[in-house]
């Protein structure tokens, strides 16, 4: 697991009481968008990366949560947050962060053309140069594998 010790409690408890809960299937290419794309100063999205940080990896975070993006299928409120777990076991915590657009998704606004599921807010400059080369932040160690379980935390 990538979160702290006091997250895994709280995702323990969560994930035993959540009713939202998604099997994509898939999902190994992880995409990325740069954080200064967001560029609506009047957007949730805008205000929820002023308080946000970037880790070694270059991706962007908040309160422990990943930033990310997930097509309509999953929730459309900005700053829901969500347990993702992938194929090699990993679950990380993650905060909605960007809408995917309709106009750009497909199997029911599950994942783009690509295939990916999920997109992570990044900063592009501090991005390592395996992720920058495949396009994809399943080239970070951990990060491996496809997406199983999309599991609704909090809205």
């Amino acid at each position: 697991m990538l979160a702290s010790a006091g997250s895994k409690l709280a995702v323990a408890i969560l994930l035993t009481f959540s009713a939202s809960s998604w099997n994509p299937g898939g999902g190994e290419f992880k995409c990325y968008e740069d954080f200064r794309c967001i560029t609506d100063t009047s957007s949730p999205q805008y205000r929820l990366q002023l308080g946000a940080y970037t880790d070694e990896n270059g991706l962007r975070k908040t309160e422990g949560f990943y930033m990310v993006a997930l097509g309509s299928a999953y929730g459309t409120e900005i700053g829901a947050q969500y347990a993702i777990t992938l194929s090699n076991g990993r679950t990380f915590l993650a905060v909605l962060g960007d809408q995917k657009a309709d106009a750009h998704t497909i199997d029911g606004h599950t994942r783009d053309r690509s295939g990916a599921v999920v997109e992570f807010i990044v900063d592009a400059d501090r991005l390592p140069e395996a992720v920058k080369h495949s396009g994809s932040v399943g080239s970070i160690a951990g990060f491996d594998g496809t997406v199983e379980k999309i599991q609704l935390l909090k809205q």
